[in-house]
């Protein structure tokens, strides 16, 4: 019988030559998409005897997903209404991911997209890289780099793109076309709501590539270009048994403090009390994920997506029905946000020369409160702060907010959002102005 103290001191040596020889050396990673997923999940103690005070945790240093048998799949379906989404998903509590079956026919914008004309005509475009291994409990920000170079090192670096499609890149793709139709469901006239759609965000990556556990203030509708995404989720609900903390409070935006890759089960006992459900989507595929719904995302082969970022407040009413499963390209989609340098600035229509009036100031307002019902300090930082990146004397969040909430309580409910005065809001939209018309001058990665 193999000891256990053995056992783990062959397992931590065989770890140990892995690191050293990858920080020796780089390898091209793996680029097949047919890996076995769920994971097979294997009791360690019966093959090797072991029980009681000297047994392993069963999944100990290992991805999500080895510490228990999944309980289902998501619920897919192969045929798509947008009535039946919107009742079994959108407006049903508690709301459930979804996944949708060959609902695009991506085959010609995955031929188009090959390395060479990627580098060839965005090449020079700086894009959101995150670091495999950086989370972003700790590195809130993700580095850019230019296209060109990532295309060149993702191959063998741990890199991955999750974040807003550049402007330049948005007639490369399409989105399935009900989802514009989306409407507010808050009551305010139409003039003053926002878009319902957040933004577009690009994912890019190669070979094996495990995005952090985490959940996201949005819906998120993803779908797939190429490569392939396996997705674990867990119901909101067991957030705390995966270790999930929120890095800023009351923006309902979390991430695991674990090491998804190497899950020490002797510090996080209780992950494998957590029940998830699985799925893989493949090129066409698209996956809907719930505002809050707590999802871990691995990419397989060259992964290009898009993901639609929804307000929650947002559904679908019966006349989207028509639209059926027809597609639009992404940069004739109105979205409430665009991407200036790594500012989100609201988007103006009508072109850069318009400045932000009041009633735009307001949908921005609307879009921050997205459907909670009141916008608390800590809310309205987080957008600001984006919004203001890098624009000289902006100014504290905190003082912004003062002029909405101006007796100082730390939150604006929805009504006082709805009877917010003119004078208010033309003085935010002059501030928001600012960062539509700034230039960034700080060093980014070549």
């Amino acid at each position: 019988m193999v000891h256990v103290a053995a056992v783990q001191s062959v397992v931590l040596g065989v770890l140990s030559l892995a690191l050293f020889v990858k920080s020796q050396y780089e390898f091209r990673k793996d680029q097949k998409t047919d890996h076995a997923f769920p994971p097979i999940v294997m009791d360690f103690n019966k093959l090797t005897g072991h029980a009681g005070k000297h047994a392993v945790p069963q999944g100990h240093l290992r991805p999500l997903g080895f510490q228990s048998k999944p309980r289902s799949s998501a619920r897919v379906y192969r045929l798509f209404n947008v009535t039946e989404f919107t009742s079994k998903h959108v407006m049903k509590r508690p709301r459930t991911p979804a996944v949708f079956r060959a609902l695009l026919n991506v085959s010609e914008t995955a031929s188009v997209l090959t390395d060479e004309m990627l580098k060839t005509k965005f090449g020079d475009i700086r894009v959101p890289v995150w670091e495999v291994n950086d989370s972003p409990l700790r590195f809130p920000k993700p580095s850019r780099k230019k296209l060109a170079k990532l295309i060149e090192k993702f191959d063998y670096k741990l890199w991955f793109v999750d974040g807003p499609c550049p402007e330049e890149m948005l007639s490369l793709f399409e989105i399935p076309a009900f989802l514009p139709c989306a409407t507010s469901t808050l009551n305010y006239s139409a003039d003053v709501l926002p878009p319902s759609i957040q933004t577009a965000n690009l994912w890019m990556s190669s070979g094996n590539t495990p995005a952090p556990l985490q959940y996201q203030p949005d819906h998120q509708f993803r779908c797939l270009i190429s490569g392939r995404w396996d997705l674990i989720f867990i119901d909101p609900q067991l957030k705390d048994k995966v270790a999930i903390k929120e890095p800023v409070p009351d923006v309902k935006r979390g991430y695991t403090e674990m090491d998804i890759e190497m899950i020490n089960l002797f510090k996080y006992k209780r992950v494998k009390d957590a029940p998830w459900t699985w799925a893989t989507i493949r090129p066409g595929d698209c996956v809907y994920i719930p505002a809050g719904y707590v999802y871990q995302l691995r990419s397989h082969g060259r992964a290009i997506g898009v993901n639609v970022l929804i307000n929650p407040a947002a559904t679908f009413e019966e006349k989207c029905d028509k639209i059926g499963t027809k597609s639009i390209p992404l940069h004739k989609v109105l979205t409430m946000w665009t991407t200036k340098e790594q500012r989100k600035v609201p988007t103006v229509i009508g072109g850069e020369d318009l400045h932000m009036d009041a009633g735009i100031a307001h949908r921005v307002v609307l879009a921050m409160l997205r459907n909670e019902y009141r916008l608390t300090l800590n809310q309205f930082k987080d957008d600001y702060e984006q919004i203001m990146f890098g624009v000289p004397d902006s100014g504290e969040a905190t003082d912004a907010f003062m002029v909405l909430d101006t007796i100082n309580k730390g939150y604006i409910s929805r009504d006082e959002i709805e009877s917010l005065s003119e004078s208010a809001l033309q003085f935010l939209g002059l501030l928001l102005d600012a960062s539509r018309h700034t230039h960034q001058h700080q060093h980014e990665e070549l």
